[in-house]
C-alpha cells in the first residue's frame, strides 16, 4: 500500500467511529419519535424480511440494470491479478463458444446505505449516509487464481461513486473499487439521463437514458430474469489486501419492484480500461430478451460470508449473522 493510501486510510479509520457515534445518536433521536424504530421494527414492513435478517450493510437502491455483452479478452484483461473468467468448459453451455463475455450496469442511486444490527431482538439498519449516486460494473463466472475461494462468483471491477465519504470508506476499508467523480440525473417527462463525468476534466464517461413511458411490470420470479438473477446470485468478492473476501451480495430480486424499461446510452473512453471510442448501446426489454434492461427498486443486503470458498453462500449457518 502507498504512503497515500496508508494516510487516507488512517484518517478514515480514525475518522469512523465518530462518524459511526453519530449516526447511532442520530438513530436513537429518531427512534424516540417513532416507537417503532425503537422497537426494532421496519417501518414498511417487508413480506420477505427474512433475506434482511442478517448483519451486514444493508441499504436501498434505484436504479437501471443494463446486461451487456464485450469481448472476453478485454473484460479478462481488466480484472483485478487474483481474479480470473471460468475457463470454457466450466461456463454455462449459454456463453460457450463466444468471444464475449457479459458486463452488467447497475446505474442508479443509493439510499439510507447503512449497518444492519441486531437491535432488541430484531434487526435494524442504522442508515450512515444520505443519498447519493452510485454505478455497479459487475463481471460474473470468475474464480481466483488461487484453490481457495469461490467459484463461480463475481466482481464489480468498477463502482463510480457521487459522494467522497462512502467512496474512501468503500476503498480504504473494505476494498470496493469505488471512484469519486460527478454523477447527475435529469429529468425530462418519463425520461431519465443518467451522466457519470470524468474527476478531471469533466469530460463524459458514461450516459445512460432510461424511458419510463412504455415500462411494464415484472415479477421478481419471472423466468425472464433466470440468468441475470443467476449471475448477480453469485458470491461477491473483493480483494483487501491482496486477499479475496466473499460476501452475499443480496438485491432481492423476490422483494423488489422490477420493470422493464426502454434503456440506451454511451460508454465513453475511460470509463472502461479497454474503451478508446465511444461505445453505444440499446439492449431490448428483459420481458423481449433474457438479457435486456429494467428498472430496479429493492432494498439489497450485503453480508460476508464465514467461509473463504463462499460454498455455503445460501446457508445462514456459514455466514454472520
Amino acid at each position: 500500500m502507498s504512503l497515500n493510501k496508508r494516510f487516507r486510510r488512517a484518517i478514515v479509520i480514525l475518522l469512523y467511529y465518530p462518524f459511526v457515534a453519530s449516526a447511532a445518536t442520530k438513530f436513537v433521536i429518531c427512534s424516540l419519535c417513532d416507537p417503532r424504530r425503537l422497537l426494532g421494527q421496519d417501518a414498511e414492513p417487508d413480506a420477505h424480511a427474512g433475506s434482511l435478517s442478517y448483519e451486514g450493510m444493508s441499504g436501498k437502491f434505484s436504479g437501471t440494470v443494463v446486461p451487456l455483452f464485450m469481448k472476453r479478452t478485454d473484460v479478462e484483461s481488466a480484472l483485478p491479478a487474483e481474479l480470473t473468467i471460468l475457463p470454457e468448459e466450466e461456463l454455462p453451455a449459454w456463453l460457450q463458444g463466444r468471444d464475449d463475455h457479459p458486463v452488467i450496469l447497475l446505474v442508479g442511486k443509493q439510499e439510507n446505505l447503512g449497518k444492519r444490527k441486531r437491535l432488541l431482538g430484531e434487526y435494524r439498519t442504522v442508515s450512515l449516509f444520505g443519498p447519493y449516486f452510485e454505478t455497479f460494473v459487475a463481471i460474473p463466472f470468475l474464480k481466483p487464481r488461487a484453490s481457495e475461494g469461490p467459484s463461480p462468483c463475481f466482481h464489480f471491477m468498477r463502482v463510480p461513486c457521487s459522494t467522497l465519504w462512502p467512496t474512501e470508506l468503500g476503498v480504504l476499508c473494505m476494498g470496493w473499487p469505488k471512484i469519486h467523480c460527478p454523477m447527475e440525473t435529469t429529468e425530462h417527462g418519463q425520461v431519465q439521463t443518467y451522466r457519470i463525468k470524468e474527476k478531471k476534466g469533466g469530460k463524459p464517461w458514461l450516459t445512460v437514458e432510461t424511458d419510463l413511458t412504455d415500462s411494464v411490470a415484472v415479477d421478481g420470479n419471472h423466468n425472464a430474469l433466470d440468468k441475470i438473477r443467476s449471475m448477480l446470485s453469485q458470491p461477491h468478492v473483493l480483494v483487501q489486501e491482496g486477499e479475496l473476501v466473499a460476501y452475499r451480495f443480496d438485491l432481492r430480486f423476490e422483494a423488489a419492484v422490477i420493470k422493464a424499461v426502454s434503456a440506451s446510452g454511451t460508454i465513453h473512453p475511460g470509463f472502461l480500461p479497454w474503451i478508446h471510442e465511444p461505445v453505444d448501446f440499446a439492449p431490448p426489454k428483459i420481458t423481449d430478451s433474457e438479457f435486456g434492461a429494467f428498472r430496479l427498486e429493492t432494498t439489497f443486503m450485503n453480508r460476508r460470508l464465514a467461509t473463504a470458498s463462499g460454498d455455503a453462500a445460501g446457508s445462514p449457518s456459514a455466514e454472520s449473522k
